[in-house]
């Protein structure tokens, strides 16, 4: 049965009305002197796998003309844009972590967005909750979503979980 739903999903997708998102691809998630890999042993070597993959990934896209959509995580100076209620949230306050215009949130130089390129910040979780993401997709007919990021059980999967409530 799954062999057959498979099947039935590599039918339906259609480059020309698909995109690959790129979530979160940011120094301070993936580069070996970002936050992340200074506070968790191996972070970095797991890390640069997902970059590796990815890069591979984002060549495929270009190379068959899928729009590469690049999503990043940031908050304004002194995070009045946070949720406390998220202690996720919280503490990149506390950490004084992913500010705009700060190195944090610079995109990783193996996989920088290419001229013409969408970029898309999100403030929270999912690249759609609160974003023009959705509009900037629907504008373009696009309706298949391939997602790549470095936290797939965290940002990959809201995103995932809400592309699919809005028909993606």
């Amino acid at each position: 049965m799954a062999g057959a739903c498979l099947l039935e999903m590599r039918a339906k997708f259609d480059l020309t009305r698909s995109a690959l998102l790129v979530i979160d691809f940011q120094n301070y998630g993936v580069h070996p002197q970002g936050y992340w890999a200074s506070r968790l042993p191996g972070w970095a070597a797991a890390a640069a796998r997902a970059v590796e993959n990815t890069v591979r990934a984002v060549a495929a896209a270009r190379s068959k003309s899928v729009p590469v959509i690049h999503i990043g995580q940031a908050w304004r100076e002194g995070h009045p844009d946070v949720n406390l209620s998220a202690p996720w949230q919280a503490r990149a306050k506390e950490a004084n972590r992913t500010v705009e215009g700060t190195w944090d949130v610079g995109f990783f130089p193996a996989l920088a967005p290419a001229p013409g390129e969408i970029v898309v910040f999100k403030r929270g979780v999912s690249a759609l909750a609160g974003t023009e993401l959705d509009r900037l997709l629907r504008v373009r007919d696009i309706h298949t979503l391939v997602l790549t990021g470095v936290a797939t059980n965290f940002a990959v999967e809201g995103t995932a979980r809400e592309a699919s409530d809005r028909g993606y």
